[in-house]
């Protein structure tokens, strides 16, 4: 069995080239050293050589968390009238019918 570009292996049964896919197993950990990885959960479905790949988590800062009723306020006001809204409201009731 050898390795494939796009995380697949293949190998071949009676002359035929079949592909196989790969299962990932993603861990989150942390680099103590060079060479040494210690990961925050254990792999228990796999045994034997693995292939790693590191990649930095970035780390997103928390938006304060602003009232609604001042993102509603900061909106600009709408250009409808009142009595046009009412006038939607009373058009969408009617095709309700008496049902």
């Amino acid at each position: 069995m050898s390795a494939a570009p796009g995380g697949l292996a293949r190998f071949v049964v009676s002359g035929y080239l079949h592909k196989r896919m790969q299962r990932a197993i993603i861990v989150r950990g942390r680099l103590s050293g060079p060479r040494r990885i210690d990961l925050d959960e254990s792999v228990d479905e796999v045994t034997g050589e693995v292939e790693v790949v590191v990649r930095p988590i970035e780390r997103v800062e928390a938006k304060p968390q602003q009232d609604i009723f001042e993102f509603l306020r900061s909106l600009p006001p709408g250009a409808r009238s009142e009595d046009d809204i009412d006038r939607q409201i009373a058009e969408e009731r009617d095709s309700w019918g008496d049902g």
